[in-house]
């Protein structure tokens, strides 16, 4: 009998958790709708207003600590991108830049999500009511901190370290090219989410909900899925890179 190489099995234990990491992610948004539109469910402003949503609020907090937990027993690469390890500004922030720290970092970020709740929809109201007389209390601003260091954290992961290769670019295989390309949509999809959610609350739009109906969550759920893409990628779920790949 031919005993399995510990470093396959390891190899394969890491994109299985890449895996879970980009499945319950995918899991966040599309059980919202669904919830909507099979069990007439009320819909929200936000993903995170889901935390007062009776009954379904689990698939905002569960999932949510989920990603955290596997986020931080995801470890990574121990050496750094390329042009992370070129930038000598950023030497002295080498061990803070690694895979495992990063991936730490938006782990805990998760988790202060979905602990600490945005605000109740109907105190919310008052942003749209009396702007003028609004202010946010501290745990709304940890909560915003928090998923803004996530969405921050994960694009930027999609954007340089899901990109980075020790081969040179010929010798990149045509699923390497794909890969590379997928990670990169999905990180500008993060940013441009992340900034959208921005806008839609300083102009006012998660009030009238123009452009569109609901616009901070079809933004969020748009930044979600970035995220939720780019690790199912990287497990390879599709686009299979390497001989270990599940």
């Amino acid at each position: 009998m031919l005993k399995a190489n510990p470093k396959d099995e390891l190899q394969l234990s890491q994109y299985h958790l890449r895996q879970g990491i980009g499945w319950v992610g995918a899991f966040i948004p599309i059980s919202m709708v669904a919830s909507v539109l099979l069990f007439g469910a009320e819909m929200k402003g936000s993903i995170s207003a889901w935390y007062y949503q009776p009954v379904f609020s689990t698939f905002f907090v569960g999932p949510l600590w989920a990603v955290g937990v596997y986020l931080f027993l995801y470890q990574g690469y121990s050496t750094l991108p390329k042009p992370i390890e070129a930038m000598r500004i950023l030497q002295p922030l080498h061990r803070l830049l690694s895979d495992a720290m990063l991936t730490n970092i938006a782990g805990a970020a998760a988790i202060v999500v979905a602990t600490v709740p945005t605000l109740a929809p109907d105190i919310a109201a008052g942003h749209c009511s009396n702007p003028d007389a609004f202010s946010l209390r501290w745990p709304q601003m940890v909560h915003i901190g928090a998923a803004f260091t996530f969405f921050a954290v994960t694009g930027l992961m999609s954007l340089i370290y899901f990109t980075d290769s020790d081969e040179s670019r010929s010798e990149w295989s045509a699923s390497k090219h794909t890969a590379n390309l997928i990670f990169k949509v999905c990180g500008w999809v993060i940013f441009a989410g992340l900034g959208l959610m921005a806008v839609a609350v300083l102009l006012g739009w998660d009030c009238t909900n123009r452009p569109i109906p609901y616009p901070v969550f079809w933004f969020e759920t748009a930044a979600v899925v970035g995220f939720a893409v780019s690790w199912l990628v990287k497990g390879e779920v599709v686009l299979k890179r390497h001989k270990g790949g599940a």
